[in-house]
């Protein structure tokens, strides 16, 4: 029960570090820009984007760092604990797949709840102004995703996983913290939803690869590419026809790739 306890408290201490490493590099960066006078010459959008490079960039060299550094004095091999293993590139086209499927679950969930927390329309046009900017785009693609599975699905999974061997458990609690550190209601849902998913992935098929690249293309579809489809007309009319097939698309990716994967289980089990 001690070891359970103490590996739950772990997990929480990632999460926590994570959470501090954001709020106190933001304030700091808010302090320097207040105090050298560089919020007066830039016009709000530019202030918006150099606010948020700065604080990414930061946020990932530090954590990074912070994380590697205790795993080491903790006595493990970073890259070995968080999962970083060969995976079939079979097994990684289904769970893109599977990453597609779930787009309209996703979908379907954000406006149900949006209609009773209207604050994640701010959240929202937030992310779409991040996303009008290359570098951020990198940010928000390739390097927060990379970050975050190493934190959820590499060191808070395994931390617990290793300790209860629950698969359940470990699966559910980093889903939870990875819904939590979001910040509202909306995202926090749709992101322990995923958190599920990925932390399933990863605990099955035993590589963080896996949700790495599906937590890239998750970001990629819900940020970048379905916004900029959905603004390449103003018709209501034809935006709800492009919904609709996009909709079909891929809940038959969903159904393809549960029905492969679900083949990859049963294999595993069999080879054990």
């Amino acid at each position: 029960m001690k070891k359970i306890i103490n590996s739950l408290i772990w997990a929480l201490v990632y999460a926590l570090i994570y959470f501090a490493v954001i709020n106190i590099v933001g304030l700091l960066i808010s302090y320097t820009f207040m105090l050298t006078g560089y919020v007066r010459n830039m016009n709000p959008l530019t202030l918006f984007l150099s606010f948020n490079k700065i604080l990414y960039l930061f946020v990932i060299i530090i954590s990074t760092s912070l994380f590697i550094t205790i795993t080491k004095a903790r006595g493990r091999k970073f890259l070995d604990f968080c999962g970083f293993k060969k995976t079939d590139n079979k097994l990684l086209f289904y769970c893109i797949v599977l990453t597609l499927g779930l787009m309209p679950v996703v979908y379907i969930i954000t406006n149900f709840l949006n209609l009773f927390f209207r604050s994640y329309d701010k959240t929202s046009n937030m992310l779409q102004i991040l996303t009008i900017d290359p570098i951020m785009i990198l940010f928000v693609v390739i390097f927060l995703p990379i970050m975050e599975e190493i934190i959820f699905r590499g060191l808070i999974l395994n931390e617990v996983a290793s300790s209860t061997k629950s698969f359940a458990l470990a699966v559910i609690i980093q889903a939870f913290l990875f819904g939590v550190i979001h910040g509202n209601i909306v995202q926090g849902v749709y992101a322990f939803i995923l958190g599920l998913v990925l932390g399933g992935v990863v605990y099955i098929f035993q590589s963080i690869y896996l949700s790495i690249i599906m937590h890239c293309v998750f970001n990629l579809m819900g940020s970048i590419i379905m916004v900029k489809i959905s603004t390449l007309t103003k018709s209501v009319y034809l935006n709800r026809i492009f919904v609709i097939i996009s909709f079909v698309i891929e809940f038959i990716c969903l159904i393809i790739a549960i029905s492969h994967l679900h083949k990859e289980v049963i294999l595993k089990k069999k080879q054990i």
